[in-house]
C-alpha cells in the first residue's frame, strides 16, 4: 500500500494483520481497498508501467519492488510494516492457505545430506526479509503489541485516531500444542535462526512456546522426520515398484 499524498508505504507481510491496516488506512491511500482485496492506484500503476514492472500480488508488494518503481524518490516516503514471530506467523500461513498436500512439518523444510535442514519454497517466500530486506529506515510494528504500536504509527503519520478493526482472521491455533513436538521446534529454530536473531519479537511470546516444549519429557516426543521419511519412501516405491512396510 502506498500514499503519495501522505507519503507513506506499508509493506504487508502475510498473516500480520496487514489487511486490517489496509482497511483502516484506505481513505489515506490512492490504492483501491475493498475489504480483503487491494488494487494499485493509477499513480503507482503508471510508474510501474513505465519501468515495465508488473504488480502481481500487489497486496504483498515488497520494499525492493517499490524501490525499483520509485527509484531514489522512495527516500521521501515513511515506510512501515508489521512483524510477527515465525513461531506463530508460519503456522498461520500454512493453515490459512488450507494446504493439504503436505504436512506442516514438510511445509517448513526438508533434509539435505542427511543433516542440514533446507527451507521449502513456501517458507523462503514467507521470510520477513523477502518483503523488507534491504530497507534502511523502517518503522516496525509488533503484532503482539499492535494496539500500542498502531497509536504510535498514527502519530508519526500525523493522522487522526483511526480504529483498527480485525479483518481477515484465520483459524484459531493452539501453538503450545503444536510445538509439543520438540523436533518441530528445533527445525523452526534452525530455519528461522537468522530472522530470530535479526528482528526483536516480544520475548515472552516466544519463550512461552519454547518453555512449554522444553518441559515435555523426551520419551513423549514425536518424531519430526517421520513425515519426510514417508514422503521419500513413497517416491522410491513409486519409482522402483516396491513396497516397504515400517
Amino acid at each position: 500500500m502506498i500514499s503519495f499524498k501522505y507519503k507513506f508505504i506499508f509493506i504487508h507481510i502475510p498473516r500480520t494483520a496487514g489487511t486490517s491496516i489496509e482497511n483502516a488506512l484506505s481513505l489515506y491511500s490512492e490504492d483501491m481497498v475493498n475489504n480483503l482485496t487491494i488494487r494499485p492506484g493509477k499513480q503507482i500503476s503508471s510508474f510501474a508501467k513505465i519501468k515495465n514492472i508488473k504488480l502481481n500480488n500487489y497486496k504483498h508488494t515488497s520494499y525492493d519492488t517499490y524501490k525499483k518503481i520509485l527509484g531514489g524518490d522512495i527516500n521521501n516516503f515513511f515506510i512501515f510494516s508489521v512483524i510477527r514471530t515465525p513461531y506463530e506467523r508460519i503456522p498461520s500461513v500454512y493453515y490459512y492457505s488450507k494446504i493439504t498436500q503436505i504436512s506442516f512439518a514438510r511445509f517448513i523444510g526438508g533434509i539435505e545430506n542427511g543433516v542440514r535442514i533446507v527451507p521449502s519454497v513456501g517458507i523462503k517466500l514467507n521470510m520477513i526479509d523477502t518483503f523488507i530486506g534491504g530497507v534502511k529506515d523502517i518503522f516496525l510494528l509488533k503484532f503482539e503489541n499492535l494496539k500500542e504500536d498502531w497509536l504510535e504509527l498514527l502519530n508519526k503519520l500525523n493522522l487522526p485516531n483511526i480504529s483498527l478493526n480485525h479483518v481477515n482472521s484465520g483459524r484459531k491455533i493452539d501453538y503450545n500444542n503444536l510445538y509439543k513436538d520438540a523436533r518441530l521446534s528445533e527445525i523452526m529454530k534452525e530455519v528461522f535462526s537468522e530472522e530470530l536473531g535479526k528482528y526483536t519479537f516480544e520475548k515472552e511470546i516466544v519463550e512461552e512456546i519454547v518453555e512449554e516444549i522444553v518441559e515435555e519429557p523426551k520419551e513423549e516426543y514425536t518424531y519430526f522426520y517421520i513425515d519426510i521419511i514417508r514422503d521419500i519412501t513413497n517416491e522410491i516405491e513409486d519409482k522402483f515398484n516396491i513396497n516397504w512396510e515400517f
